[in-house]
């Protein structure tokens, strides 16, 4: 038997890389997790379909590098950054 083991809620208390190089994170990966109350599923939808129109983006202008990514951060922070810190 082995010792029960846990982990924290990622919550995004700082700013973080969340796309590179042909990908994106949402919801939990993303540490979109709201401080207060450990809620974050809005957040994941949210952040989900930001990164589904960012992918259409990414199709339309086939470019999937990091560089381009970096709207998807940039709008994620604008849009769910207050919820998140």
């Amino acid at each position: 038997m082995s010792a029960f083991q846990g982990y924290g809620l990622p919550l995004g208390s700082k700013a973080r890389p969340i796309s590179g190089d042909h990908f994106m994170l949402v919801g939990d990966a993303a540490h979109l997790i709201d401080p207060l109350t450990g809620e974050g599923i809005g957040n994941a939808f949210y952040s989900g379909f930001i990164a589904a129109e960012h992918a259409a983006e990414c199709l339309k202008e086939r470019d999937f590098s990091a560089s381009f990514m970096k709207a998807y951060d940039q709008r994620v922070q604008r849009v769910l950054g207050s919820e998140c810190n």
